[in-house]
């Protein structure tokens, strides 16, 4: 890394690195699951990396002290996300009962974080996130870590058991992940950690494996917000659709900008909005907005009145996008459209959780982007004139007000 800095005002940050590709370095393909003599040498920097850590307090780390993994759960175990998986014939076909039961799946997940934040024998900073997707290999061949975007102060068994279960085959695993805990708890002890044996840490092991669970629920179109929104070329993979024929490479530059103005805005909405929902006027040009919100038109001029009233009775929330795709016009201009979730608990402690369609439009004013219109609306099953908070509406069917919408409820969706 040759550079990094944040502004803590903006929540931004800013970091420059080296360029591995030009250096021949080769990154992990998740997809390519990789032999034992290779994931022990990763278990070795692990260890290096927890025993420098040991017996890390929160108290002295409070930005270590919040789980990010369980910010991915929030997302993961709503019932939208989970039905989208498991009951669209997505997920694999062997799964068994009792691990597509949502609230059974959930309970265990909240149980084993709880007792990882109160267990102190295993506790250090952890990478979060140890899978090949984040890895490359030196010129030498070296496996080395890399992203570390999710670190925080928890048990060492959730690195262990994340990287040993997805980097094998379930085979090799099976035949292999004995040998490999002993190869990190000798590793563990030799960089300065006590000495645990493998009977004293195969529960937490055990327990911990069941983070692989998440990668049942990993799909194209997944929901973004500010940790992993990246770059344009990832916004048009994840796609559900194909992206579109406008896009002028010219303006790549600036469609990346309008990118990071959404990364921006998700972490203001995510964790800046309870505590200081002013900094929020930063991110529209409030004199010039004009607002088709879902409840009214707000007229050219009373954006500003209107978004301190509705912003910080909804700050208690979770903002996350799906399907967007930004487009830079000029230099200066831009839009963007798709699908985004709001869900959270308001100011008078009602739970709300809203899916809509929004389309933005951008100005770029003094170097710096903003809003300047934003449609949001919900689909509208056009017989029953109800809109759906969900955002579940087939077009082909719900457009049908009389007697053939009975044949198109038998046909499903048709485009």
């Amino acid at each position: 890394m040759w550079y990094g800095a944040t502004n803590p005002n903006q929540g931004q940050g800013i970091v420059i690195m080296e360029d591995l590709s030009a250096k021949g370095c080769k990154f992990g393909e998740c997809t390519e699951p990789w032999n034992p003599v290779l994931v022990a040498r990763v278990l070795e920097q692990l260890a290096a990396l927890h025993a420098s850590t040991w017996g890390a307090n929160p108290v002295d780390h409070p930005w270590l002290a919040d789980n990010p993994v369980q910010d991915v759960g929030a997302v993961m175990f709503t019932s939208e996300y989970w039905d989208s998986h498991f009951n669209t014939g997505q997920a694999p076909s062997d799964i068994p009962e009792s691990l597509q039961d949502r609230g059974r799946v959930h309970a265990a997940f909240k149980r084993m974080w709880e007792e990882e934040k109160n267990d102190t024998r295993l506790k250090c900073i952890l990478h979060g996130d140890a899978h090949i997707g984040n890895t490359y290999f030196d010129g030498d061949g070296d496996p080395i870590l890399l992203d570390y975007q999710t670190v925080y102060i928890g048990s060492a068994m959730h690195d262990v058991a994340y990287w040993i279960g997805g980097s094998l085959t379930i085979k090799d695993r099976r035949l292999h992940e004995r040998e490999l805990l002993d190869t990190y708890l000798g590793a563990l002890h030799a960089n300065g950690a006590p000495l645990f044996q493998r009977h004293e840490v195969w529960e937490d092991y055990s327990k911990h494996m069941l983070h692989g669970f998440f990668w049942l629920k990993m799909a194209i179109g997944e929901w973004k917000d500010e940790t992993n929104l990246t770059t344009i070329e990832a916004l048009h993979n994840d796609l559900s659709y194909t992206p579109s024929s406008y896009h002028d490479p010219s303006l790549a530059l600036e469609e990346q900008e309008i990118l990071q103005h959404y990364k921006d805005w998700a972490y203001f909405a995510n964790y800046k909005f309870k505590v200081d929902p002013d900094q929020d006027h930063n991110f529209y040009d409030l004199d010039d907005v004009l607002y088709y919100d879902l409840m009214g038109i707000v007229t050219r001029g009373s954006f500003g009145a209107h978004f301190d009233r509705i912003g910080p009775y909804f700050a208690n929330a979770h903002i996350a996008f799906r399907d967007l795709e930004v487009y830079a016009t000029s230099p200066t201009s831009g839009w963007s459209s798709m699908v985004q979730r709001y869900w959270g608990k308001s100011t008078d402690g009602v739970d709300f959780d809203f899916t809509f369609r929004i389309t933005g439009i951008l100005q770029k004013k003094d170097g710096r982007w903003r809003f300047v219109h934003e449609h949001v609306s919900f689909p509208v099953d056009m017989k029953t004139q109800k809109a759906d908070f969900s955002c579940g509406l087939e077009a082909s069917v719900a457009l049908y007000i009389g007697k053939d919408r009975d044949q198109a409820e038998k046909d499903g969706k048709a485009y």
